[in-house]
């Protein structure tokens, strides 16, 4: 990968981080805390502290990323709705980054990768939802590791083993 691919794609994160806050409807994403955020994590970090809230259930799943989320928006509770908005976006954006440099070895063509990157951020989110909320972390985070995976795929195995990388290639 060429150093200026390699560089435009962290420039790249911000700013697509940005997009997706304003396609939540700008101050309102940045000002509210939706679905959980508000009610069950960030209360659960400021009654139970970080490790009484890091690995307690809501609903039977365990909402790892959005309880450190939450721990670090209760630093300072005045801007804990931008801390919850913002981080996720953030979060979306660099899992868009991962897919672009992960599908590289399938997808030969950067416009298709870069297509493939924005819909990390832009198209999973039905009009009820929004990628700025710490609850729907897991879904942009589930596709990342898809292709994180299928991206170590291409990779040589540790060791050198033909055996495994054959495997993985079928």
């Amino acid at each position: 990968t060429p150093a200026w691919e390699r560089w435009s794609l962290v420039a790249a994160i911000p700013v697509v981080a940005y997009l997706a806050l304003l396609r939540t409807s700008s101050t309102l994403a940045s000002t509210t805390m939706w679905a959980e955020d508000g009610r069950e994590f960030v209360s659960d970090a400021v009654n139970r502290g970080v490790f009484g809230s890091l690995l307690r259930t809501y609903n039977g799943y365990m909402h790892v990323p959005a309880r450190i989320t939450a721990v670090l928006a209760t630093i300072r509770l005045s801007d804990a709705a931008f801390v919850l908005a913002v981080v996720p976006c953030l979060v979306a954006a660099s899992v868009g980054g991962l897919v672009y440099r992960a599908a590289r070895p399938h997808v030969g063509s950067r416009i298709l990768r870069s297509i493939l990157a924005l819909s990390v951020v832009l198209l999973p989110i039905p009009a009820s939802e929004t990628v700025a909320n710490a609850a729907n972390m897991p879904w942009c985070l589930r596709f990342g590791a898809c292709w994180a995976w299928l991206g170590l795929a291409q990779a040589p195995p540790p060791g050198g083993g033909r055996s495994a990388r054959l495997c993985l290639r079928r």
